[in-house]
């Protein structure tokens, strides 16, 4: 059966970004590019790319 809706995108959020963001470059090597205050795009090398902010900025939580 063929997939309708795929994933596109991913957010990946916590209490202190900073440590998140060093936490995924150390373990998987991800690149992580700041686009502005509270929001990071996380482009993890191969498949789909996605984000990293704080808890309570992404998505209005």
């Amino acid at each position: 059966m063929p997939h309708t809706h795929p994933v596109v995108h991913f957010e990946i959020l916590g209490k202190d970004q900073k440590l998140l963001e060093e936490f995924y470059k150390g373990v998987f090597h991800w690149e992580i590019d700041p686009v502005m205050e509270g929001y990071s795009l996380v482009k993890p090398g191969s498949g789909i790319g996605g984000a990293s902010a704080p808890w309570g900025k992404a998505a209005g939580m």
